[in-house]
């Protein structure tokens, strides 16, 4: 009998690696995030054009109605910070004419940001997280609050937002083309706001620990091309174009407590007792669970470590620069407080939400009552001031409202002239002008908050006599007649 030949085995080929997909969004996932989003709409647009802009707001859109070189010359000199905001809003701008336009820039991106948490909260956490933590942040008064200003930080809210879903598909996928995502908009998160640093730190530490080392080699990379996205604005900070925060006060405790109340939602400290409660949740996931709890942890709290310590070197806390911190809060409040008893988590987020409604109520015409009025200033100038006159500004920002209002009557108005920052203040501009027969001072910041407003009125004394003083919400305008 002959004996039967055995073949060799044929070679099986190695198993690709997979991973586990993130589950997929149902349609209950975009009936919740849809009607989230349209409630962070309603707040957001909701008289979102009623109040002036007040001077930062105003220093914004002049910033965006300089022409090109002066912009460039500016942005790379002077205001690195928030220079990406900038240059959207100079896109933006010529599209439309009207305050309700200017600061809608910014209402779309807290619209958007409402949106991308709820996006990032299902991937992380599951849809009841993801519902709770983008219904917070939608009716948060804070986060209302700096969606309708014509200023950077909701720009920069959506941006650490949006920088962590890409982290989390770079970790769970990890490819080039997902790392750079992740870099570039993490970079772009800067140059909206420098303190997004902070943010985006926190996420690389995060990275470090749950990748094994290949993945690491890749984090590194990415690190890298990070870096090298940052030179342009690393070299203006080397400058000095880091904008003007001279006037921030030493550390105290007090600032601190403020800052927390502020950025969990002007309702006191309810709300910041009402998240801390819902951390203490955190202590029930179970240790397999606790990567992305990590990353919220290290979103909320991190740069606010960093900051308290970096602020023994120089003052730099101040409430609404933390405002990157506000969607890690949320997050790892609304995380934490899903490992209660249902009925508990229920009680928790329908008072959290409830707290956080009543607070952007009363923002509302709170708000209205404290910003600077240079839409009628510039208003009650305009319809007076020939010609021939000189115009004063006790600040330099102060030309960049003006010219915005300005601009708003008649598009072909001149452009803002940064010669004003030449003069280091008031007092070396007053020394460079000419005498002239009738003179328009605008005093922002008016009322004895700056000394040097007592000089001013002294030097036009000498020479000059007031024809008029009117005074507006946060403004004086006096009329001076030459002697």
């Amino acid at each position: 009998m002959t004996p039967e030949v055995m073949s060799p085995p044929a070679p099986v080929s190695a198993a690709p690696e997979t991973r586990p997909a993130a589950p997929g969004f149902t349609r209950f996932d975009w009936v919740a995030m849809t009607a989230v989003t349209v409630v962070a709409a309603a707040l957001r647009l909701y008289h979102l054009g009623l109040r002036s802009l007040w001077f930062d707001e105003g220093f914004s859109a002049g910033i965006a109605l300089m022409k090109w070189p002066d912009f460039l010359r500016v942005n790379s000199a002077y205001s690195a910070n928030m220079a990406f905001y900038y240059l959207l809003l100079k896109l933006w701008l010529p599209l439309g004419n009207s305050d309700a336009w200017t600061r809608g820039l910014s209402a779309l991106f807290g619209i958007a940001a409402v949106a991308a948490l709820y996006w990032l909260a299902r991937k992380m956490f599951g849809t009841w997280v993801a519902v709770s933590a983008s219904l917070l942040l939608a009716v948060n008064a804070f986060h209302v609050k700096f969606s309708q200003e014509a200023r950077s930080y909701s720009l920069v809210v959506l941006l650490v937002i949006v920088s962590a879903i890409l982290l989390q598909r770079a970790v769970e996928r990890p490819e080039s083309r997902a790392w750079l995502a992740w870099s570039l908009v993490s970079a772009f998160a800067v140059f909206a706001h420098t303190y997004a640093v902070l943010i985006i730190g926190g996420q690389i530490l995060w990275a470090f620990f749950v990748l094994s080392w290949p993945g690491r080699r890749r984090l590194f990379a990415a690190i890298r091309w990070f870096v090298l996205a940052l030179v342009p604005y690393l070299f203006i900070m080397n400058r000095g174009g880091t904008g003007a925060i001279g006037w921030l006060r030493p550390f105290t405790m007090d600032q601190l407590g403020v800052t927390i109340v502020e950025v969990c939602g002007f309702a006191g400290w309810t709300l910041p007792i009402l998240f801390a409660a819902a951390w203490m949740g955190a202590f029930w996931i179970p240790r397999g669970k606790m990567r992305p709890v990590a990353l919220a942890a290290l979103w909320a709290i991190l740069p606010f470590v960093a900051i308290v310590v970096l602020s023994r070197v120089r003052p730099l806390l101040f409430p609404r620069y933390m405002a990157p911190c506000l969607p890690g809060i949320i997050l790892l409040a609304a995380a934490a407080a899903a490992r209660f008893p249902r009925w508990l988590t229920a009680t928790w987020l329908i008072a959290t939400a409830g707290v956080s409604l009543w607070a952007t109520a009363q923002y509302y015409p709170r708000d209205l009552q404290t910003n600077d009025d240079w839409r009628s200033a510039s208003a009650y100038v305009l319809d007076r001031q020939k010609p021939e006159d000189l115009l004063v500004f006790y600040t330099w920002q102060g030309t960049l409202a003006y010219h915005y209002y300005w601009w708003q009557r008649d598009h072909s108005a001149p452009r803002p002239d940064p010669e004003y920052l030449r003069f280091t203040n008031i007092a070396e501009l007053l020394q460079d002008q000419p005498e002239t027969p009738h003179v328009w001072v605008i005093l922002d910041h008016f009322g004895g908050s700056d000394p040097n407003e007592i000089w001013v009125r002294g030097w036009f004394k000498r020479k000059y006599v007031v024809v008029s003083e009117k005074e507006f919400r946060g403004i004086a305008v006096v009329e001076y007649q030459h002697k």
